[in-house]
């Protein structure tokens, strides 16, 4: 849900400060504070975002998609070169910088704050006393770590602040645009987020089927020729080859070990030699909106006449998809928190050391948290190893089969506690317990959601604005 990503910025920063350098330049320096306060980079309902505000803004927007990306480097960007000598990476904004990018991303970002903070004015809508307290708290919090990190890097906490907003900026900067976030949030959230009945869970549910429920499909493309690809060497064929391939390759298939048996027959060298498995056509728990066939595509996998074993081929405009059908997630079941212990390899000596482990965690005190100390000491799975083997909130499909399968047993109880032979190799699995209904939290999000753009639609054409490109670019690295 929207109302819960854009979340304060403190908390943000305190959980990776430091993990990145926010930029090879804390802004332009040839503007001052002066004249950062002095500027106008917007104005909302007659309320001025002056030029350092909006600095701040650009920050927390920047520094969260830093978080995101891994420092930037997924999506193409540079943490370490100016934003303004960058061309924006992202497909349908590569007619732009990054910093352009970034501008635009802040100036919505700003819209959207302003209005909803007018509204909740307008309303004389107040912060309840416990959150106020829970924000002062965080900006404590937030100066405590600012403070440490200064002194932990022999830098001043100026220069600890600049690293995170840029240039100028003081404490008290930050508190009030923090306090202005936490105020918007409050009021959305007390707009948007109730309890639904039963009744409300399943009539949206039935009415919005594609929207909750995920498939599980084998995918393999067909690519042709086209005006992209005419001058790659992959040995693409022209587009009428490829169909007759696609169709081929359908009408053979009668089952999944089918599929998987000839699909080499038909997928270019290039595109198996990329991948080096078939694991790349299993497409697990896609969404309508997230399935890439075209909408006569999206409309078969989601018709709920669909059963295993339907095969059909669809255009995607760059190659032909021979899809199979698996299944139909329907969200009805719990989410489910598990721990692991992964010992990897199959040999001999792995089996031994995974029941070395189980056995010494029999022979303590058998217990979730003991289980959490042994995965930290021993488990080599990487994503969880820190954190005592926990994965919380899982839902199907998240793990390998052999995992997934124990995980969503309908005998499991907490406490629960095997030794199992999956991909990787041994895994020490414990039950935590069973959370929530997905399909009802699914739909919880859904309605609020819908709730929250209601309510912005509302504000922003209540409450018009204007911009000033210059200004805000004068401010970006």
């Amino acid at each position: 849900m929207r109302i819960i990503k854009i979340v304060l910025s403190i908390v943000i920063i305190c959980s990776f400060l430091f993990s990145f350098t926010a930029c090879s330049d804390n802004g332009n320096k040839d503007v001052d504070r002066t004249e950062k306060l002095a500027e106008t980079a917007m104005n909302i309902n007659n309320i001025n975002i002056n030029a350092l505000e909006f600095q701040i803004y650009f920050y927390i927007i920047y520094n969260n998609f830093l978080t995101s990306t891994s420092g930037g480097s997924s999506s193409g960007l540079n943490s370490s070169v100016s934003l303004q000598e960058q061309t924006c990476a992202i497909s349908g904004y590569t007619n732009m910088t990054w910093a352009q990018y970034f501008v635009n991303s802040t100036e919505s970002y700003c819209q959207e704050l302003y209005s909803i903070v007018s509204e909740a004015e307008a309303e004389g809508y107040e912060m309840s006393q416990a959150e106020k307290d829970s924000f002062a708290q965080q900006a404590e919090t937030f100066r405590e770590s600012v403070k440490s990190d200064a002194e932990a890097n022999n830098q001043s906490e100026e220069k600890t602040l600049a690293t995170l907003y840029g240039d100028d900026v003081t404490y008290e900067d930050i508190e009030s645009i923090n306090e202005r976030i936490a105020y918007y949030s409050s009021y959305l959230t007390s707009k948007t987020v109730k309890d639904y009945s039963d009744e409300e869970i399943a009539a949206y549910y039935n009415e919005n089927k594609n929207e909750i429920d995920t498939v599980t499909l084998r995918v393999a493309p067909i690519f042709y020729t086209t005006s992209i690809t005419q001058n790659n060497p992959y040995g693409y064929p022209d587009k009428q080859t490829a169909y007759n391939q696609a169709t081929e390759f359908a009408s053979r298939i009668t089952s999944e070990e089918v599929f998987l048996s000839i699909l080499d027959e038909y997928i270019n060298e290039s595109v198996s030699n990329y991948y080096g498995s078939n694991d790349y056509t299993l497409t697990k728990n896609i969404t309508y909106s997230g399935f890439s066939a075209g909408q006569d595509g999206k409309d078969w996998a989601f018709d709920e006449s669909r059963k295993t074993g339907d095969v059909e081929v669809f255009d995607n405009e760059t190659s032909y998809l021979v899809v199979f059908y698996i299944s139909r997630d329907t969200k009805d079941y719990n989410y489910v928190d598990v721990r692991n212990i992964l010992v990897k390899g199959f040999t001999d000596e792995s089996k031994k050391k995974a029941e070395d482990i189980y056995n010494e965690w029999l022979s303590g005190t058998a217990t979730e948290e003991s289980f959490a100390e042994l995965a930290e000491k021993y488990s080599e799975d990487t994503g969880s190893n820190e954190n005592g083997g926990l994965y919380s909130d899982i839902t199907k499909g998240s793990f390998v089969t052999e995992l997934d399968e124990w995980s969503f047993d309908q005998s499991r109880l907490p406490g629960d506690c095997e030794i199992i032979l999956g991909k990787y190799g041994y895994y020490i699995m414990y039950f935590s317990k069973k959370g929530s209904n997905v399909r009802k939290t699914l739909v919880e999000k859904a309605l609020q959601n819908k709730l929250y753009s209601e309510v912005l639609k509302s504000a922003i054409e209540k409450y018009p604005y204007t911009s000033y490109k210059s200004v805000m670019l004068s401010v970006i690295p």
